[in-house]
């Protein structure tokens, strides 16, 4: 696609107001003016007249999108990041992009996009089908979807590197939202990857286009192009988030339930070894990843796996989470090799695995 509002370029006005501006939306931004044109892209038949960014934040991709488009719509239901994307916008002088507060999968507008556009935010909502039939709505006949979401590979990379620093807090919000991916719990989860697809398909969607990025043979991010071909299928489905759901991965999800089902204490010596060997001796792929109810187990030692709210809990009678002393982070670091050993192994990686 061409620029045909290169007055959409905030970043000149971004260096002129220096610290006014939070430095993470600052970067956000300006990144964003290398990351659109390519993305784009792979869109088939865009002619750049109206587009949606769903989960938009402070602007942080929609300013970059209105260099292509007519008008541009960002949603988010952050009312503090859209109050800053709207000064944004008015103190740079950008006439062609505005915002509105408002959830995703609630978010209901007369007009119709040509492209939507939604970059990683799916996780954090109540349910990923009822964003993407709402998505579906909001395209015109023919319209296109840009959407990324995170995938299994997601957490554990974060919690490495989160290891890798020693910060406790990041290592427990990944555990946690890898329990909740598992568990089938709403709210801070991932997605499994590839069943986006699948979920498009189901709301009338005809893919073009999936690109998948990978750590250490995980998928950590999956994007996927699809074109609204059909009128969203009336069917509703038993699952929030899943039109269906893989084999292995409920069996590996009826793991996790048992596991934290009625959890109020630490796992006992039997316990632990018990989910370590079903979490490295079963051939299922997703059975490694029992290993961070482990490092969870690890961090809140007195209260175990009872989510925020026992997260929460743990912090008032102990502080902020952690491994009492160095043999506490070995184990974490233990377990985080172990996990990484198993999964490269079964996907046939050889050589030292990618921080």
């Amino acid at each position: 696609m061409r620029v045909s509002h290169p007055e959409c370029d905030v970043r000149p006005w971004l260096v002129a107001q220096g610290e006014a501006v939070a430095p993470y939306t600052a970067t956000r931004i300006r990144t964003s003016y290398e990351a659109i044109p390519s993305l784009l892209s792979a869109c088939p038949d865009l002619r750049g007249r109206a587009a949606c960014d769903i989960g938009c934040g402070s602007g942080f991709d929609t300013f970059a999108l209105g260099m292509f488009f007519d008008r541009v719509v960002g949603v988010d239901s952050n009312a503090q990041a859209v109050a800053e994307a709207e000064r944004i916008a008015r103190e740079a002088g950008i006439s062609n992009v505005r915002f509105e507060c408002a959830r995703a999968e609630r978010y209901a507008l007369a007009e119709r996009f040509e492209f939507v556009f939604c970059n990683l935010m799916s996780h954090n909502l109540p349910s990923r089908l009822a964003l993407m039939r709402r998505m579906a709505d909001l395209l015109q006949p023919g319209g296109v979807l840009l959407y990324t979401e995170i995938a299994e590979g997601y957490p554990p990379l974060e919690a490495h590197r989160a290891l890798r620093r020693r910060d406790a807090v990041e290592l427990a919000l990944r555990c946690r939202q890898i329990v909740n991916g598992f568990a089938r719990r709403k709210g801070f989860r991932f997605f499994l990857g590839g069943t986006g697809g699948t979920a498009l398909q189901a709301y009338g969607f005809r893919l073009v286009h999936r690109e998948v990025q990978r750590w250490n043979g995980l998928p950590i991010l999956d994007r996927q192009v699809g074109v609204r071909d059909a009128d969203p299928a009336a069917a509703r489905f038993p699952d929030p988030d899943y039109p269906e759901l893989d084999g292995q991965f409920a069996e590996a999800a009826d793991a996790f339930r048992r596991a934290v089902r009625g959890k109020c204490g630490h796992f006992s010596r039997v316990e632990r070894q018990d989910l370590f060997e079903i979490a490295t001796g079963r051939q299922n792929p997703f059975m490694p990843f029992l290993l961070y109810l482990l490092m969870a187990d690890t961090l809140f030692p007195v209260l175990g796996l009872r989510g925020p709210l026992g997260e929460r809990l743990c912090r008032r009678l102990l502080g902020e989470p952690g491994p009492q002393g160095d043999a506490g982070w070995e184990e974490l670091e233990r377990l985080d090799r172990k996990f990484l050993e198993t999964v490269r192994r079964r996907a046939g990686l050889d050589g030292p695995w990618d921080d």
